[in-house]
């Protein structure tokens, strides 16, 4: 039986490799280097610097990490296509320039705005990971925020994936903190209403409903004067929206309130005026 070791197989000497070989290997290698020496220790120094600068904003130091791996990763490209004996294709080429501004341009637009937009929102410290946001009638936790699109579960667990331009270009609010969300019930009286009276009866019912936080105390408050209405708002808090049913504790809100004001004799429903006119005329009965 024949066997061969490491130490009885002969390789050839590089100078006798094919030209493409060898400039291929010295592709490879210089992408290795570069993927090797980025990874194991620009990437971390530069999150290291970063995350003792911002130790309160996760979002920016999890957007550094990933933005330093792309850029590794396109010098690395870059620097064996220079390795293999090609840059001259990425700086002489007036094609290929033609090409890739024309790509940018045309395809590209969308995402290098997603792109812009996402570094403004990872670097505004006030738009991180585990904020809970509402924009556009819409709202929801943010779980992450990437090169174009934002992660939000909603509050009935749902996964949105928003593209970056619409949240930089729209208004996000914070109408809550991170541990609860606030609700509000718009209710139509008539100008008769005892409004003290209907304030007295909803606020206990509201506070004692499950799920409704105990501070800040649920308010009841004159919104609007409408033509033939006077409109109440009633204001609550819910817990954390993450671990509460909102849509459930709204339900029952508003029933208990609907209860309340049938069982009180407060008018939800309020009169209906009409306008009258033309002539009248009375006929002789003689």
């Amino acid at each position: 039986m024949f066997v061969a070791s490491a130490a009885q197989v002969d390789l050839p000497p590089v100078e006798t490799l094919d030209p493409f070989v060898r400039s291929a290997l010295a592709a490879v290698l210089a992408a290795l280097v570069v993927l090797l020496v980025g990874r194991l220790f620009v990437t971390p120094a530069v999150v290291r610097v970063v995350r003792s600068r911002n130790r309160d904003n996760p979002t920016i130091q999890e957007a550094t990490s990933l933005y330093l791996r792309v850029v590794v990763l396109t010098v690395a490209v870059v620097a064996a296509v220079v390795t293999a004996g090609y840059g001259d294709v990425l700086t002489d080429s007036a094609l290929v320039v033609a090409a890739a501004t024309l790509a940018i341009g045309v395809a590209g637009q969308d995402v290098i705005g997603n792109l812009v937009s996402g570094v403004f929102l990872v670097a505004d410290s006030n738009f991180n990971v585990d904020d809970y946001i509402a924009w556009n009638d819409r709202e929801g936790t943010v779980e992450a925020i990437g090169f174009r699109t934002t992660r939000v579960r909603t509050i009935d667990h749902r996964e949105v994936t928003v593209p970056n331009t619409e949240l930089a270009a729209n208004a996000v609010v914070r109408p809550f903190a991170r541990s609860r969300v606030r609700k509000t019930v718009r209710l139509p009286f008539d100008y008769g209403a005892d409004v003290p009276a209907v304030r007295a009866a909803l606020v206990p019912v509201v506070e004692g409903t499950e799920g409704v936080r105990e501070e800040p105390d649920p308010t009841v408050s004159i919104a609007e004067f409408g033509e033939a209405a006077v409109w109440l708002r009633v204001d609550y808090w819910v817990a954390n929206p993450m671990e509460t049913d909102v849509a459930a504790v709204e339900t029952t809100v508003t029933d208990e309130v609907k209860r309340v004001c049938d069982d009180e004799g407060f008018p939800l429903s309020p009169p209906t005026y009409g306008h009258l006119s033309g002539d009248v005329t009375f006929a002789d009965s003689g």
